[in-house]
């Protein structure tokens, strides 16, 4: 055993299954950018992507884009409010309603892999 294995194996918890990986790579063929790396799960030796997991990190990533664009059109809406501009405030209650749609309306039933969950962006955040 090499000073680095007896260091890994050291600070690893115990009962770990520790596994090789060469220096450069993705230990995970199905996220070889790491993208979804809390979704690794580690079978027989292997790091494997837990896609069900994965989608809710993807889920997630979009929630935050989400947000960000309704605080943005709150701003827009006080301002529509403070002109009395019924008309505008009714159009960005309209904009705000499709995007918190969004988390019902996702299907990521057809991702099969970390490719897959990294390009499904739902129009409205386009």
């Amino acid at each position: 055993m090499c000073a680095l294995d007896a260091s890994a194996a050291r600070l690893a918890p115990a009962g770990a299954e520790l596994i090789e990986v060469e220096a450069g790579t993705s230990p995970c063929a199905q996220d070889p950018q790491s993208v979804f790396f809390d979704a690794w799960t580690l079978i027989a030796g292997r790091v494997v992507l837990d896609l069900p997991k994965a989608a809710n990190i993807r889920l997630e990533q979009i929630r935050q884009v989400r947000d960000n664009r309704l605080k943005a059109l709150d701003t827009e809406q006080i301002i529509a409010l403070g002109k009395g501009d019924a008309t505008a405030v009714a159009a960005v209650e309209a904009r705000k309603q499709v995007l918190r749609d969004i988390p019902q309306r996702l299907d990521f039933s057809k991702a099969k892999n970390a490719y897959d969950l990294q390009h499904i962006v739902p129009p409205a955040l386009v």
